[in-house]
């Protein structure tokens, strides 16, 4: 909600005909008038995982106001993140979507993560002085210090890599 109200304060979203709810008893509320007005409404919901008790699960399950149809269309905009536990908790959210003939589309999926290109994009409207890429291995991080060098900069100079204990001065 934080983050939705922080866009929409800035103007870059408008959510004026948009119910943001978190809480269980305003999640309910709002599923029962999905359910009278079903044509209306498009539902985003938490559980994309699985997750036993998220609000997919809850529908799926059958346990709110709001219930699946047939015909009902469902769009994963992720990708199971493969542990056993993950992949067990999707395959039985899927199997009682299944059940109840809802229509899955799966991996539609949008990383939260930049590619190459947007990285360099990004160091093209910063012209930082100096980067210091982070969180990554090694071979993520080195990949970085070369794009980095494709755009003009140099290792050691004014592109570094930090490891733990290491002391980067930057003038």
């Amino acid at each position: 909600r934080e983050y939705t109200e922080a866009a929409e304060e800035l103007g870059l979203i408008d959510l004026s005909d948009v119910e943001v709810v978190s809480y269980f008893e305003e999640c309910e509320e709002v599923m029962d008038k999905v359910e009278g007005a079903r044509e209306e409404w498009l539902v985003v919901a938490t559980g994309n995982q699985g997750e036993p008790g998220a609000q997919m699960d809850k529908i799926a399950s059958q346990t709110y106001p709001f219930k699946f149809r047939e015909g009902d269309h469902v769009i994963f905009s992720s990708q199971v993140i493969p542990t056993p536990l993950t992949q067990a908790n999707r395959y039985s959210l899927e199997k009682k979507m299944k059940s109840q003939g809802v229509r899955l589309y799966k991996d539609v999926h949008t990383s939260g993560h930049a590619k190459k290109e947007d990285h360099r994009d990004f160091i093209q409207m910063l012209d930082p002085s100096n980067i210091v890429p982070s969180h990554g291995t090694i071979q993520k991080l080195g990949s970085y210090v070369e794009l980095a060098r494709e755009e003009g900069y140099t290792l050691e100079e004014d592109v570094f890599i930090s490891e733990n204990g290491r002391t980067i001065e930057i003038n």
